[in-house]
């Protein structure tokens, strides 16, 4: 849709500053539809925006539009949540700007709330702009930019946690934590997932240090819509992985969880998340790996060491569940059940193992990347082994998603 004259928006909207950022609240006008285009106009600042109405959105219901000192729109994304939690979407900015001096605050409202000019601000979200740009954490030596991403394999992660699929997984455990969590959208729906199988469990985010800010401010900004009625609670925390040996307070949990973490597959790297995991995870604790396959020898050498040097052993998450009494498809008592939906990527996800993915000595891997096709930038059809990120940057949305979806594993590990 076209956004014409009688779309326009003006006066009842309001525009904060803080830090370098604009936060614009704005009332999404009678009439319009979730994919329904307005104009907003505020000419005092010289500001005119067009704005789509989110698949949630309704007449009436204020969206908070976050812009850089340029006037762009700082990026966000949005990740939905199934019937199991409640038909969650998880909001996220993936990249705030500001000045690290600078004490300011911009304040987020929740959808459909008014904006409460001149009442105590402490009485609605708050999101820091005390907040590193992304340079500085790319230039930081222990940083690469990666937290400022809302990965696949996290999303695919996340809808998983926050599926039917995942109660097996979950049940009875009351303290876990995340690792890298980056954004925080694994995190975040492991707390809309426990919410209703552990309702007194506590989440841990953790990070390098420059990824905290960003972090904690869209943990805060989701929180109250992920519990719910629940007790569950989170924190968030610096982690450096192998870092352990010198924590004085070794905190212990019955679950870890873990997003695209191998996408830098060094022999250091590895040792360090293994030795985390293993001084991290309780005896009878589970860590659920969310793997993106790209260097396939090299990051296999984590289960590798996980099982040689700790004792563990990791199993494809479809042998879990089914192994554990659940299911991975969507029987016929539950097809009518509209509370009921499973999590669509499970269903397609291979069932191979990390010693077979990959691998170009076993048969039914070598099958399943032969037989496995997308489009590809001549337009022709490719098997997955012949994949190129030239492919990826034309693919289609649905055919990227997919494809993405191919090079993801889930993997459950436990100590033998």
């Amino acid at each position: 849709m076209i956004a014409d004259e009688s779309n326009e928006i003006e006066d009842e909207n309001n525009t904060d500053t803080a830090g370098g950022i604009k936060l614009c609240s704005v009332i999404i006008p009678e009439g319009k539809n979730p994919g329904d285009v307005f104009t907003y106009k505020d000419e005092a600042d010289g500001l005119e925006l067009e704005i789509t109405v989110p698949p949630d959105g309704k007449a009436g219901d204020t969206m908070e539009i976050l812009l850089d000192e340029e006037d762009d729109e700082i990026e966000a994304v949005s990740v939905a949540l199934g019937p199991h939690v409640g038909n969650i979407t998880l909001q996220m900015v993936t990249l705030l700007e500001g000045d690290k001096d600078d004490e300011d605050e911009v304040l987020i409202l929740d959808e459909g709330e008014e904006n409460p000019a001149g009442e105590d601000p402490a009485e609605a979200a708050l999101i820091s702009s005390v907040i590193a740009e992304e340079e500085a954490a790319i230039d930081d030596e222990e940083g690469d930019g990666t937290n400022f991403m809302v990965w696949p394999a996290g999303i695919e992660l996340a809808q998983f946690l926050a599926s039917p699929y995942a109660t097996k997984l979950l049940e009875n455990k009351k303290n876990a934590l995340e690792l890298g969590s980056g954004c925080g959208v694994s995190g975040m729906a492991l707390m809309a997932g426990l919410a209703k199988t552990s309702p007194d469990a506590k989440v841990t985010f953790s990070d390098l240090a420059e990824a905290l800010p960003l972090l904690t401010a869209n943990v805060d900004e989701n929180r109250e819509t992920l519990v719910g009625e629940s007790s569950v609670t989170c924190t968030s925390k610096e982690l450096k992985w192998g870092s352990d040996a010198s924590d004085e307070d070794l905190k212990k949990y019955d679950l870890i969880i873990a997003a695209d973490v191998l996408y830098n597959s060094e022999t250091e790297v590895i040792e360090s998340l293994s030795s985390t995991i293993n001084a991290r995870l309780t005896d009878d604790g589970l860590v659920l790996m969310s793997m993106r396959w790209r260097q396939f020898d090299d990051e296999r050498a984590f289960f590798a060491r996980m099982e040689s040097e700790f004792g563990y052993e990791f199993v494809n998450i479809k042998k879990y569940i089914t192994d554990n009494g659940g299911s991975i498809t969507t029987s016929e008592a539950n097809k009518n059940d509209k509370d009921f939906e499973g999590y669509e990527g499970l269903e397609s996800m291979a069932s191979l193992s990390w010693k077979e993915y990959g691998n170009k000595e076993c048969e039914v891997s070598n099958k399943f990347f032969s037989e496995t096709k997308f489009k590809a930038k001549d337009g022709e059809e490719k098997c997955l082994n012949d994949i190129d990120e030239e492919d990826l940057a034309v693919m289609a949305d649905g055919d990227f998603d997919d494809c993405e979806l191919a090079f993801i594993q889930f993997y459950v590990g436990s100590k033998k």
